[in-house]
């Protein structure tokens, strides 16, 4: 049982670890202890001794550039199993959470934090860090529509955690952005894949921050809509990709969305939609994007469906 359960554990930890790398998250750490600074407070309800260490699954940290002058020091955690997830799942996330949280206040005290600020402290730009979790909880079911995101989205999380702010992953989440980078990566073969970075009050005064690059911003794994840029020595393509069904109302919104972006680097617009069909939705796309290429100057705008599964990540 003991073997299983370590074969699970790596599983999840091969998956996890090459989809950081899909993301561009490639200057990870992984598998390290830090010490616990609670000894008390931090014991699990079933053990003996008091706690000595918690354990950081992977460890990333890069500037932001979708925040002003900010670290980023971002704590993975990996909760893989090889059944779906519970039912009733609140009591198993409020486990995970726990587990996360605490040691997300020990890493606040830890060498590991201070190292990572020291590393980057020869950018002058860098003025801030922001210490926040990531809790990949998935698992080996493949058949499972369970949306846990949504699930536990109003689960009262225990007053007594300390943690600014932490991102929950699960099927769902990877699935959709493992299928889009996928399916850009081997239809566009030819360009570089970019996320696109969004201007906004929180970034546009900061003069080293980027508009585009291969690194995924941390607040983009829970975002339903990714921005992307595919770029060669010929063109620069402006992309989106949606977690959500094709309809009118939401290709407007999109593409409403594109125009105040777009305008200044490209003359193509690219759109995913997990579920559009040509047969079925062709006239509606002919329909809207007729009219957006009047007032755009002929854009030319296509629409694609992304398919294909995180699972085989894992797969030697």
């Amino acid at each position: 049982m003991g073997e299983d359960s370590k074969s699970i554990g790596e599983q999840g930890e091969l998956i996890v670890r090459r989809f950081l790398e899909l993301i561009g998250w490639v200057a990870y750490q992984s598998n390290i202890p830090i010490n616990c600074m609670h000894s008390i407070e931090h014991k699990s309800t079933t053990a003996k001794k008091e706690r000595k260490t918690h354990g950081i699954d992977y460890f990333y940290a890069n500037k932001s550039n979708l925040k002003i002058n900010t670290l980023d020091n971002i704590v993975i955690s990996v909760k893989y199993s090889a059944s779906e997830y519970p039912k009733y799942p609140s009591t198993k996330f409020k486990e995970h959470i726990t587990d996360l949280s605490q040691t997300l206040e020990c890493f606040i005290r830890s060498n590991l934090r201070t190292d990572s600020i020291a590393e980057f402290n020869d950018q002058r730009s860098i003025k801030k860090a922001d210490d926040l979790g990531v809790l990949f909880w998935i698992n080996n079911c493949k058949k499972s529509q369970q949306n846990i995101v949504k699930e536990v989205a109003n689960i009262e999380i225990p007053k007594e955690l300390k943690f600014s702010k932490i991102y929950l992953v699960d099927n769902s989440r990877v699935s959709f952005i493992h299928k889009t980078i996928t399916y850009l990566k081997n239809k566009y073969e030819n360009h570089e894949v970019n996320f696109h970075y969004n201007q906004s009050d929180a970034n546009f005064s900061d003069p080293d921050i980027i508009k585009y690059g291969t690194i995924m911003p941390v607040e983009y794994l829970t975002a339903d809509i990714i921005p992307f840029r595919l770029i060669n020595d010929q063109e620069t393509i402006f992309g989106i990709s949606i977690n959500d069904n094709f309809s009118e109302e939401n290709l407007n919104s999109i593409l409403a969305y594109a125009s105040d972006i777009s305008q200044d680097f490209t003359n193509e617009l690219i759109i995913l939609f997990p579920d559009y069909d040509n047969l079925e939705h062709k006239n509606i796309y002919e329909k809207v994007a007729g009219r957006f290429n009047k007032k755009q100057n002929r854009t030319i705008v296509k629409i694609h469906s992304f398919q294909n599964e995180f699972w085989s990540l894992g797969d030697e």
